[in-house]
């Protein structure tokens, strides 16, 4: 399945950056970078899940981990031995990660025995089963990024300041973030699923309320680090402090659906939360500009939550 869609989808996406894309010489490094992310993000992520879904929490977070960390060091063996440049760059991070994808693949032949890669489902049967994380993936990408070229149009600077303060929110809930990816598992596994998270998650809430009260505290010293041309993205910081703690709550409630096995609720949940994030984001941030990005980032967060709870009610199995 996966050599498949990668057939399916590389050259589509390669279609779509050579029509938006300013046409120079570049386009050969370009389609490299493109083709390598699509196939080394993409398996990397499969073989993860693959690994977490069997308690393998090591193996999970060195797959992870390893992508990163061969491109990392290729690009600083490039910055030793070559004069950097876009091109170099993207060739390098693209060689590294095709490289990190054959090992990867190779160790996916050696740890995955034949009779376990039997298939025991049909292709459309996978695909029906994973609609809810295509849609979610979608939807998170256009809920994160969407705002930056909508906001590009008020001032390249304003999508900057935006983009730092989303990226502090990001690193500052990696820790918590680590701390889903290790219980949802659990969770999933447990005698009675629903009390574990709610137990679960009742601490991860607190923890996110913590932790956003730090944000707070810390956001006025951002413009001391980065200079004082930063300081919108300090007050935008503390705005944004509250959403680890909703984002908590959200990927609560889809993980209680997909332990009931609500397909067609999550996947309903997902897409509504995507067109509202849509709506909201080119509606708020028009004219309000950047705190209209923010409340619109909340909107969409309150959105997921929200239709997770009452969508339940279409049926539970698709």
């Amino acid at each position: 399945m996966w050599r498949h869609t990668l057939l399916l989808f590389t050259p589509l996406a390669l279609g779509i950056v050579w029509l938006a894309l300013p046409q120079t010489a570049h386009f050969p490094a370009i389609a490299a970078l493109v083709t390598a992310e699509i196939a080394s993000g993409s398996l990397t992520e499969l073989v993860g899940r693959a690994e977490q879904a069997r308690h393998h929490t090591r193996n999970f977070g060195l797959i992870s981990a390893g992508l990163i960390l061969t491109r990392l060091a290729a690009l600083g063996v490039y910055l030793m031995l070559a004069t950097p440049s876009p091109q170099g760059w993207m060739l390098t991070y693209a060689a590294a990660s095709l490289l990190f994808t054959a090992v990867l693949w190779g160790w996916m032949k050696r740890h995955y025995p034949a009779s376990d890669r039997e298939r025991l489902y049909s292709p459309l049967t996978l695909i029906r089963d994973g609609l809810p994380f295509l849609t979610g993936a979608l939807s998170f990408r256009l809920q994160a990024e969407f705002n930056k070229p909508v906001l590009a149009q008020l001032g390249y600077a304003q999508a900057g300041q935006f983009g730092l303060a989303q990226r502090a929110i990001d690193l500052a809930s990696l820790p918590l973030v680590a701390l889903q990816e290790a219980l949802w598992p659990r969770v999933f596994v447990s005698s009675n699923p629903k009390r574990r998270l709610l137990v679960t998650g009742a601490a991860l809430v607190a923890i996110a309320l913590c932790g956003g009260a730090i944000l707070v505290l810390l956001a006025p010293w951002l413009p001391r680090f980065l200079g004082d041309d930063f300081a919108p993205a300090a007050e935008i910081l503390m705005w944004m402090a509250g959403l680890p703690a909703l984002q908590v709550v959200r990927s609560l409630s889809h993980v209680y659906l997909l332990t009931n096995e609500c397909h067609i609720a999550l996947t309903a949940s997902l897409i509504a939360g995507t067109l509202a994030s849509i709506f909201m984001t080119a509606w708020l941030i028009g004219s309000h500009g950047l705190p209209g990005a923010v409340i619109a980032f909340y909107g969409t967060e309150i959105a997921l939550c929200l239709t997770a709870w009452l969508f339940p009610r279409l049926p539970k199995k698709i």
